[in-house]
C-alpha cells in the first residue's frame, strides 16, 4: 500500500445500508415509515378533536393549541437528555398506552374536562414518539 493510501475498510458508508437485495433493511424502512404515519394519523386527529371537544364551551381552540405546543416544547426540550437510558420497549409501551389512552379518554368522556385531558395524554405521546 502506498504511503498516501488510507485504508477506507473500517470507514461507514451510507451506501452500504442501501442493498437492494436486503430484506431486514426493506422490512425496518417499511415499519418505520407504518409507524410514523400512524403516528401522524392520530396526532392530526387528535388536534381536530379538540375543536369538536369545545364546540359548545366558551374557551377559545388556540387555548387549547397553545398548551398542547407548550406541552410538546417541554418534552422535546426534557426528553433527549435522558432517552438514552430508557429502554425502548418501555418507551413504545409508553407511547402506545398514552395515544390509546388518550383517544379511549376523548371519545368515553361525557364532560368537556375529559376529553381535553385526553387530548393532551395522547399529545404527550406523540410528541414521546416523534422524540423517540
Amino acid at each position: 500500500m502506498a504511503a498516501n493510501e488510507e485504508d477506507n475498510s473500517s470507514v461507514f458508508k451510507l451506501d452500504d445500508m442501501s442493498q437492494d437485495g436486503d430484506t431486514e433493511t426493506w422490512i425496518t424502512r417499511l415499519a418505520f415509515g407504518v409507524f410514523g404515519f400512524v403516528i401522524y394519523v392520530l396526532y392530526s386527529v387528535i388536534l381536530a378533536s379538540a375543536e369538536d371537544a369545545l364546540k359548545e364551551t366558551v374557551i377559545p381552540t388556540s387555548v387549547v393549541f397553545v398548551v398542547i405546543f407548550f406541552c410538546m416544547v417541554l418534552i422535546t426540550s426534557i426528553l433527549p437528555h435522558f432517552i438514552h437510558k430508557i429502554p425502548q420497549t418501555v418507551l413504545l409501551a409508553l407511547v402506545l398506552v398514552s395515544m390509546v389512552g388518550g383517544q379511549i379518554l376523548y371519545v368515553a368522556g361525557d364532560r368537556v374536562v375529559i376529553r381535553l385531558v385526553g387530548v393532551f395524554v395522547a399529545s404527550i405521546g406523540q410528541t414521546c414518539a416523534e422524540v423517540a
